[in-house]
Parts: structure tokens; sequence; C-alpha cells
């Protein structure tokens, strides 16, 4: 009986408020997407331990102005995440800068600030690998998740720097569609 309980009870836990929801992902060249979903930018870029973009990071970052100026009707959340080493300053307090650093740079750019919303996850939320990923990083698998442990079990630096780069990560989600 307390195995059918405790069996019933992680069933539960799963399927609940705590499972985590597989992500929706788009492109900016999409003109279809939902509430919710997210566009992993690949190719923004921060100096180490600092907010400042690096200068082949602007290209993306105007393909995001584009976007916003394209579809006037989209509330966007601009998310930063680090990896899970120690900095000088924390890294919750580097995410959240290097998102208010993204957002004001938009906002100088004519997107109403009202359409953004910065926010800092630091290390809090690992990358779940994806199938271009894997093309990219052969030693990942679809699917892998990008924790502490999972990184620090790769056998090469290379490998474990590689995933540090894909959780140091902007993402840009869409809150709303009005």
């Amino acid at each position: 009986m307390k195995t059918l309980l405790i069996a019933i009870y992680l069933n539960i836990f799963a399927i609940g408020a705590f499972a985590q929801q597989p992500v929706k992902y788009f492109e900016l060249s999409d003109s279809v997407f939902e509430v919710g979903a997210i566009c992993k930018l690949e190719n923004i870029y921060f100096s180490i331990s600092h907010w400042g973009l690096r200068p082949e990071s602007y290209a993306e970052l105007d393909s995001v102005v584009n976007f916003l100026n394209k579809f006037e009707n989209i509330t966007i959340e601009m998310g930063s995440h680090t990896d899970f080493r120690p900095i000088p300053i924390t890294n919750d307090t580097l995410s959240l800068k290097r998102s208010e650093w993204l957002i004001n740079y938009l906002i100088e750019k004519g997107i109403n600030e009202k359409r953004l919303e910065a926010k800092g996850y630091a290390e809090r939320i690992p990358y779940i690998v994806r199938k271009k990923d894997s093309e990219k990083y052969p030693f990942l698998k679809e699917g892998d998740v990008l924790t502490k442990e999972f990184i620090k079990n790769l056998p090469t630096i290379e490998q474990q720097e590689g995933a540090h780069q894909l959780n140091r990560r902007t993402e840009l989600k869409i809150l709303s569609i009005e």
C-alpha cells in the first residue's frame, strides 16, 4: 500500500505545477507564434562578467528591433541566463543587468518600453539541448538538460565550455499578443 501511495504521489508531482512544461520555440523570421513561445537569440554575446554587449552582437539585436517593429502588438520579456560558475558580482545581478542593457538598447531604437520586460534568471533554468544544438555539439543529444552535475560529468574541458556557452543565453519570450 505504501508503494502505491508513493507512486501516486510521484505521478501527481510529475504532472503537477512543478513539472517542466515543454518549451515552444520560434525564430525571429517566423510570422506565426504564440504567447509563451521563446526565441533563443543565437548571436548575443557579452563580455565576461560584464553586461556590455560585444560588437558582433548588434546585428542580432537589430533583428529583434525589426521583429518588434513588424509585430507592434507583441509584448516581450528579454531574459538573460548565466552559467553556474561564480563571478565577482552575483549571477543574479549580472543576468538582470544584461537584460536591462538589452531593453535600454531596444528603447533607444524606438521600441515602446511598455512592450518590454527585463528578466535575469542567473543559472536557475538550465538549457535543454535542441536538435540544432546537438548538430553543433555532437557530444550532446536532444533533450539533455545542462545542469551543473551534467556539465561537470562531461569528459573534456572543451565539452564543458560548450555546455556553459549554451547555458549563457539570451531569450526573447512572447508575453502577450494584443
